[in-house]
C-alpha cells in the first residue's frame, strides 16, 4: 500500500466500511458477537466479489477485525490487512451462540432496556452499550489521525452502525437505524474540519452482479 500525503496535504478522507460474508448456516440466526465463526461457501463468494468492487478504489490502508469471519472477507484483496481489536463486533457475552427468543425468554427484562436503548445496559457477561459507543469513539479518533486518504475497514455490521454515528456526530441511540448486510459496503468521507458525509450505504451492487446478495 502506498502510504496517503501528510494530513496537513490532506484535503479529504475516505473509510470504506466493508462487513463480512455470509456465515455458516447454523450461526446466521444466532448472535455471533465475539464467535469466532467461519464464512460459508456463499461468503468467500462474495469475498472475492467485495475485492472486485475495492478494485476500483486507489486505497491506502486495510484494517481488518481479528475474527476469522472479517480476516477472510479481507484475505482476496489483502493477505496481511493490519488487525484490529477496535474494529470487533460488540460483545454480547453471554448472549452470544443464542438466538432472539432464546435470549426473550431468559432475559425479558434486560431485552426490554435493550429496546428502550438504556446506554447503561450491559449485556450479561459482555459490554454496555455506552462502552461499546466509547470504544467506537476512539477508533474514529484513531482512524481521522491516520495519514492515509482512503482507508478500508473489514469488520461487523455493529461496528459499522455505530462507527457511522460517531463520523456523522449522531447520537448513538440511532445506530439501529443504519442497514449494513452481509458482504457490504458502506463510504463516509471525512473532511479536515472533522465532518463526515455518508456518500454510499449498504452497497451490495458487487453482489446482486453475481447472484450474491
Amino acid at each position: 500500500m502506498v502510504p496517503g500525503p501528510p494530513i496537513g496535504d490532506r484535503l479529504t478522507q475516505t473509510l470504506l466500511l466493508i462487513r463480512h460474508g455470509d456465515v455458516e448456516e447454523a450461526y446466521r440466526k444466532r448472535f455471533r458477537g465475539r464467535l469466532d465463526v467461519a464464512l460459508s461457501p456463499r461468503g468467500e463468494a462474495q469475498a472475492l466479489s467485495v475485492r472486485n468492487a475495492l478494485r476500483k478504489e486507489s486505497v491506502d490502508a486495510v484494517l481488518a477485525s481479528p475474527l476469522e469471519r472479517t480476516r477472510k472477507t479481507a484475505a482476496p484483496f489483502c493477505a496481511t490487512p493490519e488487525l484490529s481489536e477496535g474494529l470487533l463486533e460488540i460483545d454480547f457475552g453471554l448472549w452470544d451462540g443464542l438466538t432472539f427468543d432464546e435470549i426473550a425468554a431468559q432475559w425479558p427484562g434486560q431485552v426490554d432496556r435493550w429496546a428502550a436503548f438504556d446506554p447503561t445496559f450491559g449485556f450479561p457477561g459482555g459490554e454496555t452499550l455506552q462502552g461499546f459507543g466509547d470504544r467506537m469513539e476512539q477508533l474514529r479518533k484513531a482512524l481521522v489521525a491516520r495519514p492515509e486518504k482512503t482507508l478500508a475497514l473489514f469488520t461487523h455490521g455493529g461496528v459499522v452502525r455505530m462507527l457511522i454515528c460517531k463520523l456523522l456526530g449522531l447520537d448513538i441511540r440511532h445506530y439501529l437505524l443504519f442497514e449494513s448486510q452481509v458482504g457490504s459496503i458502506s463510504r463516509v468521507t471525512l473532511f479536515p474540519e472533522g465532518r463526515g458525509v455518508l456518500t454510499g450505504l449498504n452497497d451490495i451492487s458487487h453482489l446482486k452482479e453475481e447472484g450474491l446478495e
